[in-house]
């Protein structure tokens, strides 16, 4: 744990580059779900039509 201290400073992404790289992964999918959703919808109206 004595060689993590100076990483800190630089705050909580420096510390843990990993926990932040998931969580804007976790939202960037999040937002492309909801992208891909709208185009289902639009596709089954299509062909319903």
């Amino acid at each position: 744990m004595e060689g993590n201290y100076s990483k800190v400073e630089w705050g909580p992404r420096a510390y843990c580059p990993q926990g932040s790289f998931a969580f804007a992964f976790r939202l960037k999918v999040r937002q492309v779900r909801r992208m891909e959703r709208m185009e289902g919808r639009r596709q089954d109206r299509k062909k319903e039509g």
